[in-house]
């Protein structure tokens, strides 16, 4: 739903989003995930309050967050849009329309996730990021398109994906989405990335909270490398393969 023309006005974008993203988050702490969240029962105030702190946390200027009324008029734009309603998390199969070459990446990526244990089926989302992505050596894929990792290629897809899903949450749309932040760790060493992402030289989505930051540390852990060693050798070793249940237990202790 487009914004009204001098609705908000002069209110910075990162500010719109992290008004929106906050509304979202304090709706997420009544336990309503997964439920309709309209219409808010969050106030005004305790959103622009809450708004002005996360800003703070974030190194934004806090006086940037507008006022009580513009932020009701924005907690009456999020109610009037309702959630976003595209089709998109709804499960992948081989009917749907996309490039003819991936098919045989897709369906070995739906096998994946239909044969793991308390894993959600592929979705169409995820299946659209599946294919960008295997021509990403960093990502799991190759420059052939191969799939060399399919554990790490579904967790990027589910990386993307799951960015792409609460930008969509929080602008009502896909379109102007910034990925970045995740670019930046398919191209360079974590200590040029920091960086790049420190001084905005990878373009990101100021003001929203994607969640998804242990997540990334997973996936450049000893712990997944580990075990995509011992399932491509598969060492028949005890000790070798106590260690790498061991260190994943370790790790799965720390969430």
């Amino acid at each position: 739903m487009p914004r009204k023309k001098g609705q908000i006005q002069k209110t910075q974008q990162w500010a719109i989003d992290l008004i929106t993203n906050t509304a979202y988050g304090m709706e997420d702490g009544r336990g309503n995930e997964g439920k309709s969240k309209f219409p808010f029962r969050t106030t005004a105030v305790a959103l622009q309050e809450k708004s002005r702190s996360e800003a703070e946390r974030l190194g934004y200027d806090p006086d940037a967050i507008p006022g009580v009324r513009k932020v009701l008029d924005i907690l009456k734009e999020i109610r009037d849009r309702g959630e976003p309603e595209t089709g998109q998390d709804a499960p992948w199969s081989m009917g749907e329309e996309g490039d003819d070459k991936a098919y045989g990446v897709l369906l070995d990526m739906m096998r994946h996730c239909a044969t793991y244990p308390m894993r959600p089926l592929l979705t169409k989302r995820t299946a659209k990021w599946v294919s960008k992505l295997r021509w990403v050596s960093e990502a799991g894929g190759s420059p052939q398109g191969e799939v060399v990792s399919m554990e790490r290629l579904y967790l990027w897809a589910s990386l993307y994906s799951g960015r792409e899903k609460t930008f969509e949450k929080v602008r009502g749309t896909t379109k102007g989405m910034k990925t970045g932040v995740l670019d930046a760790h398919l191209m360079f060493p974590p200590a040029v990335r920091n960086l790049a992402i420190r001084i905005d030289a990878v373009p990101t989505d100021k003001g929203i909270d994607y969640g998804d930051t242990e997540d990334i540390e997973y996936i450049h852990s000893d712990v997944l490398t580990a075990k995509e060693i011992m399932e491509k050798t598969n060492p028949s070793n005890p000790f070798a393969r106590r260690l790498v249940e061991e260190m994943m237990r370790l790790h799965k202790g720390k969430e």
